[in-house]
């Protein structure tokens, strides 16, 4: 599991040093029910907020506690469980350290009964559903004087921060094409097309041709929305297609203005090669863009582009399947 990062005195407190204690562990998870809403739990002796988990117990693996948890928490079974990464805690402070796993939990259940622990009882824990917004408010704006609560708030929200970033590939229906319009006719996002005539105007009467022409035709058009997992905001879109003449697909990622900036377009990248090479089964990707646009060839260095050289002032990129595939089994 990827690790995301390690929370110690130095982050928390100012404060050196570091325990050698054995760590204890923990599974975590985000839990996203069949409204598109997140289990919190609220603690009301300690007016904290906190993702549902707990500890590891004796002859238990990781994911068998998390069954546990969520169900214990919250009355739900985990139906979907997908890995987020690992956050470690070295509190010096405290001589303790501690692992926790944290996950992606998608169930359909209906909450039942919890079952919670004789310290939650006390502790008068509740478990809330809220929007992932509303959830991300409740736990940032939490302030607390303890060491612990400093730490428990922090994970949280490293968790959470993690999860912000996640995209999944959505293909629109033709009555979605207004999204496509807002982003064309867009200044700020179009800003890059500035040298071919920036904005594009898509009038609602071509869209059916337009829409007939690149949705359903795989493998030789792709086309799809970037669609924000904790929310299911649509954030930008993206393309391949082939050029007979090259004997390539070229292809094309756009982010709208308001959400750049933010971590979704190397995720949304990859999403696309899966799509390409291990969906369509296509041999080559390429690209190409003006040689001043560094952030665009940092993003295409990172899933593996490799440089073929400029022409025409344009910085011309590829990555083959075989490649692709040997660098992501």
């Amino acid at each position: 599991m990827k690790h995301i990062c390690e929370l110690n005195d130095k982050i928390i407190l100012g404060l050196d040093g570091l325990s050698s204690k054995a760590p204890r562990l923990t599974a975590r998870a985000i839990v996203k029910n069949h409204d598109g809403l997140y289990a919190v739990m609220y603690a009301d002796k300690f007016k904290l907020h906190s993702l549902p988990g707990g500890g590891v117990e004796d002859g238990e693996d990781v994911l068998t506690a998390l069954r546990r948890e969520v169900y214990e928490e919250t009355g739900c079974a985990c139906d979907e469980i997908q890995e987020l990464g690992i956050v470690t805690e070295n509190r010096a402070s405290l001589d303790y350290t501690q692992i926790n796993y944290y996950f992606v939990v998608t169930t359909t259940h209906t909450p039942g009964e919890n079952h919670l622990t004789e310290a939650e009882q006390d502790s008068r824990t509740v478990v809330e559903w809220h929007t992932f917004d509303e959830m991300v408010r409740l736990i940032n704006e939490q302030e607390f004087d303890r060491v612990q609560g400093k730490y428990l708030k922090a994970r949280d929200v490293v968790a959470l921060q993690e999860y912000s970033k996640w995209v999944e590939l959505y293909i629109p229906k033709l009555e979605d094409l207004w999204f496509y319009q807002k982003m064309m006719s867009d200044p700020e996002t179009m800003s890059y097309n500035d040298p071919w005539g920036g904005c594009i105007d898509y009038p609602d009467e071509v869209l059916p041709d337009w829409y007939a022409n690149w949705v359903g035709q795989e493998p030789d058009r792709f086309y799809a929305y970037i669609k924000r997992s904790s929310d299911g905001t649509w954030i930008g879109d993206l393309n391949f297609h082939y050029t007979p003449e090259k004997d390539w697909w070229d292809m094309g990622i756009v982010i709208y203005a308001p959400f750049r900036g933010k971590g979704y377009a190397v995720p949304a990248l990859r999403l696309l090669l899966d799509q390409a090479f291990r969906v369509c089964g296509i041999s080559r990707l390429h690209n190409d863009f003006e040689t001043t646009r560094d952030a665009a060839w940092a993003i295409h260095r990172k899933v593996g582009f490799k440089e073929m050289g400029v022409e025409d002032g344009l910085l011309q990129l590829m990555l083959t399947k075989e490649v692709y595939l040997n660098n992501n089994p």
